[in-house]
């Protein structure tokens, strides 16, 4: 009978000992949950914090948005009075509008530019690139000659 009470004890200090564990083990697991819900809530306070700076750059982003097309629209309405002043000033000379040459003369082949201004301001200024330029537009060049 003393060998069943002593067999008892023994089981009760191995569940003892294992109810010491259990509840190192759960308080660990406590502490790890509390770190963590720490960690969450700094988480929580610098995404709000970031919220409300893609907030603040969007709208900034639209003032200046709204700015520079202000802007543009500006400038083009600068581009056709120039233009037409510039018109204005070449038919003042008594030039009739359809001989007075495009605005723009670019250089590249396939420009919408006058190819006899621009052929002819190779010819001044690169010789060699005036010939490249006229065997690529030749017929654009004698179209826009003057006659």
């Amino acid at each position: 009978m003393w060998d069943k009470v002593i067999a008892l004890f023994e089981q009760l200090k191995a569940n003892s000992l294992a109810v010491k564990e259990s509840l190192a083990k759960l308080t660990c697991a406590e502490d790890r949950v509390k770190a963590v819900e720490a960690e969450l809530a700094t988480t929580r306070t610098e995404s709000s914090g970031k919220d409300a700076k893609i907030v603040s750059l969007s709208a900034e982003l639209q003032t200046v948005t709204t700015a520079k097309d202000a802007e543009i629209t500006t400038l083009k309405a600068s581009v056709e009075t120039e233009k037409q002043r510039a018109t204005n000033t070449i038919a003042a000379q008594g030039l009739p509008a359809d001989q007075l040459p495009d605005a723009t003369t670019g250089t590249e082949p396939g420009s919408r530019g006058n190819a006899w201004a621009t052929y002819s301001k190779l010819l001044t200024t690169n010789p060699a690139a005036a010939g490249t330029f006229y065997a690529a537009n030749a017929e654009a060049v004698l179209a826009n000659r003057p006659k």
